[in-house]
């Protein structure tokens, strides 16, 4: 730190999916935010970081020869954010990317920000379903992560270990954070951060009901929420009615496919064993960052499926079966509990708009339930609208396409210095 230079604070936000990470740095003094690009590679593939940790000798890398030790880093903590071991691989995985993204910044921007102080602020997003049960535990492993990534030594579980331990006594007030410690961690929920950008959009009327379903479809999971965006001068209030995480992602659509024509070669005499074999080798080792059929019947060449309601050979059609529970979701578990939580009119809730993001929604599943939820069999005022993101001008990230937004919509919306307030509303008497 030089006492004469300029300080100049900057924002970094972290968006740590199932399956990648994507990472922006903001500057609110020159109101500009900076997309980091992880890879060497043609559109928005090069802003995205596989969420794969590697372990040789007892030295994590992110990448390796080896099998990854573990896909599911994210999904894991979730899981028991008591378990010290998926503590322990996120915290690695965390402080080896910051020290990929430092280099980055150094190399691309040093001569804009090399003669400031600069002072950091690391905003990790949670699932709004977790938020309250996965804060705590993200600020530790954030610092945890930052701490680690400072050293010059390898990232190891004695590393770690001692970077967890240093990051508890800063947090609990035993101690000052040293220079290289001094950094502002945050966790902000992931929904609230995505729709910020489109709050700070020209598409955003503050004058209207501004009352929003948002689904993010991730690898995994699907996380969805029902708010409503109260604007102010100064920031914004999000005022959560329904929040819901289910395993409903890409992932898990594959999963469950193949769950299904597993059961189905067992129904069947003489299977092909090379089909059987295909299916359970890929059930042993899933990866997340292959793109999946958009329909259960294009996952053999020369294979068809003659389908009744009830499917072959009675087993039900996977992917009707996959529709009804995400449909549940979104329109049963979060518009009508929403509307039930706050106490809200059927005729105000009509039309909703719907927006829909993440990696998942790529697939063209995804993209037909959007389409579905513009009805409801019964309901009518559980109907949904169908509303774009809209990219932001003041984001850099040269060879993005103006589709593929939204996958940085999250990490946009955490590099700014605050996305709000997130409110839990509580539920009204009934």
């Amino acid at each position: 730190m030089n006492a004469a230079a300029p300080e100049e604070e900057l924002f970094l936000g972290f968006d740590l999916g199932t399956s990648s990470l994507k990472a922006v740095v903001g500057d609110r003094n020159r109101r500009v935010h900076y997309a980091v690009p992880f890879r060497d590679a043609v559109g928005i593939d090069q802003y995205l970081l596989p969420t794969r940790l590697y372990q040789t000798s007892g030295v994590y890398t992110l990448e390796g020869v080896s099998q990854p030790d573990n896909q599911n880093l994210k999904l894991d903590l979730m899981e028991d954010p008591t378990n010290n071991q998926a503590r322990q691989r996120l915290v690695a995985f965390i402080a080896l990317s910051l020290r990929q993204i430092s280099a980055w910044f150094q190399t691309a921007h040093g001569k804009t920000y090399g003669s400031s102080n600069l002072l950091w602020s690391l905003n990790l997003g949670v699932p709004a379903a977790e938020s309250g049960r996965l804060s705590d535990v993200m600020e530790l492993l954030g610092w945890a992560g930052w701490i680690a990534a400072t050293s010059e030594a390898p990232i190891d579980d004695g590393l770690i270990g001692d970077a967890m331990e240093r990051a508890e006594q800063l947090l609990n007030g035993e101690a000052d954070p040293a220079q290289t410690e001094d950094v502002e961690v945050g966790t902000v929920p992931e929904i609230a951060a995505q729709i910020y950008g489109y709050v700070r959009s020209d598409a955003f009327d503050r004058n209207a009901q501004n009352l929003f379903i948002l689904a993010d479809v991730g690898a995994g999971t699907v996380d969805c929420a029902m708010f409503k965006v109260r604007p102010d001068k100064h920031s914004e209030e999000f005022l959560f009615y329904e929040k819901s995480v289910e395993p409903l992602g890409v992932t898990s659509l594959h999963i469950h496919r193949l769950e299904w024509w597993q059961q189905v070669f067992t129904e069947v005499e003489h299977a092909p064993d090379k089909l059987v074999d295909a299916i359970d080798a890929e059930l042993k080792q899933i990866d997340a960052t292959r793109p999946v059929p958009d329909k259960f019947s294009k996952y053999f060449n020369g294979v068809t499926v003659k389908s009744s309601p009830k499917g072959p050979l009675g087993l039900h059609n996977p992917d009707a079966e996959f529709d009804q529970r995400l449909r549940a979701q979104v329109q049963d578990g979060t518009l009508e509990k929403g509307r039930q939580t706050g106490g809200w009119h059927v005729e105000a809730l009509k039309d909703t708009p719907f927006l829909l993001s993440g990696g998942g929604s790529r697939n063209k599943f995804y993209e037909r339930i959007k389409e579905g939820l513009r009805h409801h069999p019964s309901l009518g005022y559980l109907r949904l609208n169908p509303k774009p993101l809209v990219l932001p001008s003041n984001i850099k990230a040269p060879g993005l396409a103006r589709q593929d937004w939204d996958r940085l919509s999250v990490a946009y919306g955490l590099s700014f210095g605050s996305v709000g307030k997130a409110t839990f509303v509580p539920a009204v008497s009934t």
